[in-house]
């Protein structure tokens, strides 16, 4: 982690050198500057907020929530980022899903990163797509992030959920980001687990108990209760 940090750390202090030293240099070149400045000071935010949610001990605070709104929102924030990059982002939701016990803010998380790594593997006018649906049988919902990007090698795929390990290049990924979601979902009484043919395409599938429903309306109750 030191070194993550330290690599756009030392290319922050070499430009703004560059900026101390050039008095001569034009608007655009300064900049020009100044926005690789940005890209790596916000690398380095990146690596530290990743810590800090890989080490984070705060309660959960679950309430019933309908998961689809959840992804809407996430959909809408990373929209703009696909269009960039021309990749259609798509959304097939199942109607009707059972509301379930949820930290929003959590789950938005996973699923925020989940779909900045399908964008990652994705080619120009590559696909994603993000799904639920409801499993009556196994009383659960399911949400699937597919994406037709570079796949993952099998030999990899059993580490992927492993704190600190990543495909990314060096500076680019601090590995905490699917164990993170790996302990989120688990907190959730839930599992997330990765199907992927390389060079084809790779699914994350996440798993959420309905019977969650009930533990919500026990809390609610409770809740209640206290209040009176």
């Amino acid at each position: 982690m030191a070194h993550e940090i330290n690599n756009p750390l030392g290319v922050i202090l070499c430009y703004t050198d560059i900026l101390k030293e050039d008095g001569e240099a034009s608007a655009e070149q300064r900049y020009a500057d100044v926005t690789i400045i940005e890209k790596h000071a916000l690398s380095c935010q990146r690596i530290v907020t990743d810590l800090l949610n890989f080490s984070s001990s705060h309660q959960m605070i679950k309430r019933q929530a309908a998961i689809n709104p959840i992804i809407e929102d996430v959909v809408s924030m990373v929209n703009t980022q696909f269009r960039k990059k021309k990749i259609t982002l798509q959304m097939d939701l199942a109607p009707n899903l059972p509301r379930l016990l949820l930290d929003k803010g959590r789950m938005g998380q996973v699923l925020l990163n989940l779909l900045m790594n399908a964008l990652y593997a994705s080619r120009e006018n590559g696909t994603v797509r993000i799904v639920s649906r409801l499993m009556e049988t196994e009383r659960q919902v399911e949400v699937e992030v597919l994406d037709n990007g570079q796949g993952i090698d099998p030999q990899v795929l059993p580490k992927i959920f492993d704190p600190f390990f990543t495909t990314k290049p060096q500076g680019t990924g601090t590995g905490l980001g699917l164990s993170v979601s790996y302990g989120i979902i688990r907190d959730h009484n839930g599992d997330i687990r990765v199907e992927s043919k390389p060079g084809a395409w790779t699914r994350f599938i996440i798993v959420l108990p309905q019977m969650a429903i009930n533990s919500a309306l026990v809390i609610e109750n409770e809740q209640r209760t206290h209040d009176a």
